[in-house]
């Protein structure tokens, strides 16, 4: 990974006694300091990439024929999700080190959105399937679980890496719903990070891997510029990402919000601004940046020109600073095809 900030295998660091109940400003504070909530491992990255039919991710987008296709444009794929789960963002912001499993979980609800807007039925059963039914409950905890995600990290410490994560949900395991799933012996309609903690050290039970296989995230390609990015963005698909940067808890009033810092954090680009009177005013194209951190930053949320607000928690960020971080873009496809979004999704 380019940014030297993301620790290799930096698996273990200070932590306040296996918490699991902190709050978005103590954990921002911890990351901040040097927390490793994630992680580089080389050779899972080697083993992922060696599993996956298009790694390269800007050979899969002329393939595919995504090239130069989000140029110019303002792409905001969440917004599909959003819309029908208006309460998912910001969730309860993350308790533990567990924020490579929330950057999953927040790459399979734009997934679900993009694939129920366009209407695309699923290409293993042939089904055309709707909005995941969760409860008024679920949908305020974030409408998916991630405690099976991070339970697949391989060890009983704090943070995970990236990739091993990334593969967990294509091919080990999959997406589970916050809500309660008493013939597995789990409850997941509430966000209870003790359960991922635990099953850290004994592995997720294969009763859970089981019923999360029922729907993976199906394929995953590297992502190495933010050009790149922007192509994938522009068709629907989130990008998983991995980096040591930081970023002021302070908007402007259209969102943006600088560089400062360094987190050793994993989190998701959901939107690419690439407009001409974007790139005019900043000097750069912008990408949407969301985590789980709850209502931790502050300012403006209204997208430039538009009538649109973004999450909160959420800001737009320097789109060539992807450059610098570990970018996967993630499908439920096996494979990339190029897609026309609803006029909402790309202006």
């Amino acid at each position: 990974m380019p940014d030297p900030n993301l620790n290799p295998q930096k698996k273990f660091y200070d932590w306040p006694d296996e918490a699991v109940d902190l709050k978005s400003a103590q954990i921002a504070e911890l990351y901040a300091k040097g927390f490793a909530g994630a992680y580089r491992d080389p050779a899972a990255k080697e083993e992922l990439m060696a599993s996956l039919q298009f790694p390269d991710g800007e050979a899969a987008a002329y393939h595919f024929g995504l090239a130069t296709s989000g140029a110019g444009k303002l792409s905001l794929p969440y917004l599909s999700a959003y819309k029908h789960w208006p309460k998912m963002w910001p969730c309860p912001g993350q308790t533990t080190g567990d924020c490579v499993a929330h950057a999953g979980k927040n790459s399979a609800l734009v997934l679900i959105g993009v694939e129920y807007d366009l209407g695309t039925p699923d290409e293993v059963t042939g089904l055309l399937e709707g909005f995941p039914v969760v409860s008024d409950l679920g949908e305020q905890q974030g409408v998916v679980a991630c405690e099976n995600i991070y339970g697949a990290r391989g060890h009983g410490g704090q943070g995970a890496n990236c990739s091993t994560l990334q593969r967990y949900v294509i091919s080990k395991g999959g997406i589970m719903l916050r809500q309660n799933y008493p013939e597995l012996g789990v409850d997941f309609e509430r966000y209870n990070a003790s359960y991922g903690i635990k099953w850290g050290r004994t592995g997720v039970p294969a009763n859970i891997n089981a019923e999360g296989a029922k729907h993976q995230i199906r394929a995953a390609t590297n992502c190495p510029t933010h050009e790149v990015c922007r192509d994938f963005i522009a068709n629907g698909y989130p990008i998983w990402a991995c980096s040591g940067l930081g970023w002021s808890s302070n908007r402007d009033a259209n969102g943006y919000s600088r560089r400062q810092g360094g987190w050793s954090h994993s989190w998701i680009a959901m939107g690419y601004d690439d407009r001409p009177e974007t790139v005019q005013k900043y000097g750069f194209p912008l990408f949407l940046y969301n985590h789980d951190w709850g209502r931790w930053n502050s300012g403006g949320r209204r997208i430039l020109g538009t009538d649109i607000d973004i999450p909160e928690g959420s800001f737009w960020a320097d789109a060539r600073l992807l450059n610098q971080c570990d970018c996967m873009a993630m499908s439920g496809f096996n494979g990339f095809p190029g897609r026309t979004l609803p006029d909402y999704f790309v202006l």
